[in-house]
């Protein structure tokens, strides 16, 4: 492994930064994209059953790694931050904020 990281001209520091910035920017990015479906949803069954649910909190995770890995600078402080907010937003926020009460 560290023969490969040579190879790459990068140090193991810069990697882990890499990986973890990339993670934090998946886990953001899936939890708007979960929030957006939250708004969308008109009734009180999540996201009204809707099948692209699942893809696209597969492809808001997939950007989030991308975009994460290629982060660089006050950018990497920005994908913490918002990280920091999605773990407030999982504590905090009440399961079944989204449903409407019956008309």
């Amino acid at each position: 492994m560290q023969r490969l990281i040579n190879l790459l001209c990068v140090n193991l520091r810069e990697v882990a930064l890499r990986v973890l910035t990339a993670i934090a920017s998946a886990f953001c990015l899936m939890t708007l994209c979960w929030i957006g479906w939250a708004f969308a949803t008109p009734g009180d069954f999540f996201a009204n059953g809707s099948s692209w649910l699942l893809p696209s909190e597969i492809g808001a995770g997939i950007v989030g790694l991308v975009l994460g890995w290629w982060t660089l600078g006050r950018w990497r402080f920005i994908a913490a931050a918002c990280s920091a907010a999605g773990i407030l937003y999982w504590v905090l926020v009440p399961t079944g904020w989204w449903a409407h009460p019956p008309r």
